[in-house]
């Protein structure tokens, strides 16, 4: 299976302050269930980030597309992590 790995990581948090990398599209998939902040869940960016990594791993869209809307979802939920 495609899991649709990305060339530069995404840091975020989870609701207890834990940092995690975000590394491919799969990985992304499963934080966006796991682990999304409740009060942003089924939001337009987490529903379209969702979309978009269930994209990349049928093999219709590039990595890109996931991180890229990852982020998006990240930044509206305010669970960047900032680089020390």
């Amino acid at each position: 299976m495609n899991t649709g790995r990305w060339s530069v990581p995404v840091s975020v948090l989870d609701g207890q302050g834990l940092v995690f990398d975000i590394r491919s599209a799969r990985h992304a998939a499963d934080f966006l269930v796991l682990h999304w902040p409740e009060k942003h869940r089924d939001s337009w960016p987490h529903l379209r980030a969702q979309s978009a990594c269930l994209d990349v791993l049928q093999g219709t869209h590039e990595p890109e597309h996931a991180q890229q809307a990852f982020v998006e979802a990240a930044r509206d939920a305010g669970i960047i992590a900032e680089n020390p």
